[in-house]
């Protein structure tokens, strides 16, 4: 007989497995706050972005376990057997219900912040909730599955920056995108390339899947390098300082010489490896930025 528990530990159970995307997601809102207040943002504005994009982000996630119950059942990779709802540990009504808040309070939080925030934070929500709701499934449109992943940091970004402002600023936009089209370039080799097996006996189609190895890992040392050219066009267009583009390059070639390890041959060891250290780079960039916009003038004595 199955254990009965609270909502609460159902809360629990769910939210566990999911810690590092609350923790990315959130962390790319709170920085994209610090980098539009630059670098003292108003508290408050700032807790609800975060308050808002957790909310959102567990709401998306738990429902995409829900619908990802029987693949993730036969998962012989990134542990997801091991999930709550695929090992049934908590009931589908529990899960429906923490969706159900989860959204209400995120999509609302934003709503409360101002008009553009909540603008941002209703797309990022309708576009991860279509990732996963079978009539649309964006998981089963091969280059529109990672288009869709990859912005959602970059969509969380902007809400933390219009949560200070309550406008789009052309500075944020183009960080926005430098993000979004550095996490598409590592999602296959980082990401979609554990679920290669799972993803072929369900009829999924993904850049992993039909690429080569030797292509992904170029693909994986794209994107540090476009970082960086990147920031030296915020340094030509924006009259950003020179702090941005030389960390981001010092970074991008201590990132690729750990790539250049892979680049041959798939070692899924050190493929986990190379994905912390994406993620560490991608807020290292992010802090790039802000530092980038740090007039450097009134430093001096």
């Amino acid at each position: 007989m199955r254990k009965k528990h609270g909502i609460g530990k159902s809360l629990i159970k769910l939210a566990k497995p999911r810690t590092s995307m609350l923790f990315a997601f959130t962390a790319s809102a709170a920085l994209g706050a610090i980098i539009a207040g630059n670098g003292l943002p108003p508290l408050k504005p700032t807790m609800l972005a975060i308050l808002s994009t957790l909310f959102i982000t567990l709401a998306t996630y738990v429902y995409n376990d829900v619908i990802d119950a029987d693949m993730d059942r036969v998962s012989k990779s990134s542990n997801k057997e091991n999930r709550p709802l695929a090992k049934g540990e908590v009931p589908q009504r529990d899960a429906y219900t923490i969706i159900t808040v989860s959204s209400i309070l995120g999509v609302g939080i934003a709503w409360y912040i101002n008009t553009t925030a909540f603008t941002i934070a209703a797309l990022f929500w309708a576009l991860f909730m279509m990732y996963s709701f079978p009539p649309v499934r964006f998981k089963r449109m091969f280059i529109i599955k990672s288009l869709v992943t990859a912005i959602g940091p970059a969509l969380t970004l902007l809400v933390g920056m219009t949560s200070i402002h309550n406008t789009l600023t052309p500075l944020g936009l183009y960080t926005a995108f430098v993000q979004w089209i550095f996490l598409f370039s590592i999602l296959p080799s980082i990401a979609d390339s554990f679920d290669i097996e799972e993803d072929t006996k369900y009829g999924m189609k993904t850049l992993a899947m039909v690429l080569s190895w030797r292509k992904k890992a170029r693909m994986l040392m794209f994107a540090p390098a476009f970082a960086t050219v990147m920031s030296i066009g915020a340094y030509i267009i924006f009259n950003v300082n020179l702090v941005w583009p030389v960390l981001s390059a010092v970074t991008s070639l201590l990132y690729i010489n750990e790539i250049r390890k892979v680049s041959t041959e798939y070692d899924e060891a050190m493929i986990w490896n190379i994905r912390k250290l994406a993620f560490i780079y991608y807020d290292l960039n992010l802090i790039y930025v802000l530092l980038g916009t740090i007039n450097l003038v009134t430093l001096l004595p």
